[in-house]
């Protein structure tokens, strides 16, 4: 089977994009992670900025009503500009879908659900237990204990959300992927081999 695409979904501070960046180096192939707002706002007309202002904003609503999200406005954005979480989600849907047509690695961004559907996907969710994150967080990013702490609820609160609202089912549920990976229990080393072979195997079939 050729032009496989790998979608990595991640718990926050799992090393689920250390583990893309590592095999797409591995594999030769594309990764795209934060580029995908790019791409969404030339998909939407908008400027980079202004995108991520509106995703930005959408993540500090930890307990966010997304049906009456309207939008959010941002000084010289040209004619007023606005868009809301149904537009961004939009977007993100045909850039995934166009993205899944060549061979790469798509992390995050509900890719998973969005790809559901296509044969030549390999979805993976990575995960930890939340002291094992935190100190992954504290180290990487030089917080305290608290701060990681924080970061971690904070970032699992909001996927869990923005996921079961726009995929109408559960968040790291084993049943939506094709792989688990503990990063904790297994390393990121050991995660990045895994997803090699399985790529490989599944590129020979």
């Amino acid at each position: 089977m050729n032009n496989i695409v790998i979608s990595i979904n991640r718990q926050f501070g799992s090393g689920g994009g250390e583990i893309a960046t590592k095999l797409g180096e591995r594999l030769g192939i594309k990764v795209y992670d934060e580029e995908i707002l790019d791409l969404i706002a030339e998909d939407c007309g908008y400027e980079r900025s202004y995108v991520n202002e509106v995703v930005e904003h959408m993540t500090s609503l930890l307990n966010f009503d997304l049906s009456g999200f309207i939008g959010y406005s941002m000084g010289g954005v040209i004619g007023a500009a606005r868009l809301n979480g149904e537009d961004i989600f939009a977007s993100q849907t045909r850039v995934i879908n166009k993205l899944s047509e060549e061979e790469c690695i798509i992390v995050g961004r509900c890719s998973d659900y969005i790809l559901k559907d296509k044969s030549n996907v390999i979805s993976v969710f990575t995960h930890g237990s939340k002291e094992y994150r935190e100190n992954r967080i504290m180290i990487s990013e030089g917080l305290s204990h608290q701060e990681a702490l924080s970061l971690v609820k904070d970032n699992d609160k909001f996927r869990s959300k923005y996921y079961s609202y726009y995929c109408e089912r559960k968040w790291g549920d084993a049943e939506n992927y094709s792989l688990v990976l503990d990063t904790e229990k297994l390393s990121i080393d050991t995660c990045v081999d895994i997803l090699e072979s399985v790529f490989k195997n599944k590129k020979s079939i």
